[in-house]
């Protein structure tokens, strides 16, 4: 049983840094998002959206979005 502890804890480091990364990627999109195009995905998602579902919104229609400008 033992032979799991150090297993679990490299786990567990990847998978924090995993969130870490996602959320850090997240904040960089926004950051650099024009706040015309921010303010229009958060209408379209109904002005009360995740920092994740406004950057998937995006990257998923950025064509769209960036002709906004």
């Amino acid at each position: 049983m033992k032979k799991y502890i150090p297993l679990c804890a490299i786990l567990f480091i990847v998978i924090v840094l995993l969130f870490a990364g996602k959320a850090d990627f997240n904040q960089e999109v926004i950051y650099n998002m024009p706040d015309k195009v921010y303010k229009q995905v958060l209408t379209d998602l109904g002005g009360c959206a995740s920092e994740s579902e406004i950057v998937k919104a995006y990257t998923t229609n950025q064509s769209y979005y960036d002709s906004l400008k």
